[in-house]
């Protein structure tokens, strides 16, 4: 298991002026490939990293909402901050058939290795994994989802168990790392200029 550490803002997003002693929470450095790659040119605008480095250490049960309209860098911020704090992230995008089974998982047919027969395997969605191992849930486009699949989350962001009915009633507690941020043009209901009708 990967070490959680704090990380100081001021080092760890070039932020000159924040007091040394204000940290955030992350993980120590390691090889995990969904720990997002940086861009060292990143330029990280002062709110936003009092935003989700705030929410990244206390998410009181709840998720945090990054909205703006499109390129206006609402993964990417997210993205950047969980490179600099090597924090792994579980990605997906919504869309209006999303299903919350495509964030749980599903079982499908698996090779245990090339040429052999496939065999009945449950594969663990974004969600799962990230409850798992206390990765960052990022879902974009949530505006596009099903708000009665988005439902299921509810329990999850309130920090009851992951239970998988379609994996023997699998319970996943959550790891105390676990966050889940999400992405959106709009507040869930379009915005001012109507090109958004989330």
């Amino acid at each position: 298991m990967t070490e959680i550490v704090k990380y100081s803002i001021r080092k760890a997003f070039a932020m000159d002026g924040v007091p040394e002693a204000v940290t955030t929470l992350g993980y120590a450095p390691s090889a995990d490939p969904f720990i997002p790659s940086k861009d060292d040119n990143y330029v990280f605008r002062k709110e936003l990293i009092r935003e989700v480095s705030a929410f990244l250490k206390s998410p009181f049960g709840d998720a945090l909402y990054v909205t703006g309209p499109t390129g206006s860098g609402k993964t990417s911020g997210i993205t950047e901050v969980a490179a600099r704090l090597c924090w792994p992230v579980q990605q997906i995008t919504a869309n209006g058939r999303m299903e919350l089974t495509d964030l749980i998982g599903h079982h499908a047919l698996v090779s245990p290795k090339p040429g052999e027969s496939p065999v009945m395997q449950f594969m663990y969605g974004p969600l799962a994994v990230a409850m798992k191992k206390g990765h960052i849930l990022l879902i974009n486009e949530v505006d596009l989802a099903d708000p009665a699949e988005l439902a299921g989350l509810n329990d999850v962001l309130e920090g009851r168990p992951l239970v998988i009915a379609q994996n023997g009633g699998e319970i996943i507690k959550p790891h105390p790392m676990f966050r889940v941020v999400v992405t959106g043009n709009s507040t869930g209901s379009g915005d001012a200029s109507g090109l958004y009708q989330g």
